[in-house]
């Protein structure tokens, strides 16, 4: 289970760094593409600044629920899921993360 909890933690700061460069990409593409012809208040710095805070947090505490499902399955299954679930899980787990996180973006800013 320590393999487990390591493997988890190792593979965090990356996943936090994919979150966070949807997160400002999809600000930056709101304020410098889609809105030159109008004028956008609603995402002041502060604004930003807090979002990047409040997202990345949210966004680790379900990047754990993977280790917690790993930990779940195997003790009630009592066997290992194999190699290819952490990398399944890790992969569609940061997918799903990216396409919420620019939906989200993209609906407060409209």
């Amino acid at each position: 289970m320590n393999n487990a909890l390591s493997w988890w933690e190792k593979n965090r700061k990356w996943y936090t760094l994919v979150v966070v460069i949807t997160m400002i990409a999809a600000i930056g593409y709101d304020k410098f593409v889609v809105s030159q012809d109008r004028i956008s208040g609603i995402m002041t710095l502060d604004t930003i600044v807090i979002n990047l805070i409040v997202w990345t947090f949210g966004a680790n505490i379900f990047y754990s629920l993977g280790f917690g499902i790993e930990a779940v399955l195997n003790h009630y299954l009592k066997n290992p899921l194999g190699p290819g679930y952490r990398i399944l899980a890790l992969f569609s787990g940061t997918v799903f993360s990216i396409l919420w996180t620019l939906t989200f973006f993209t609906m407060i800013t409209v």
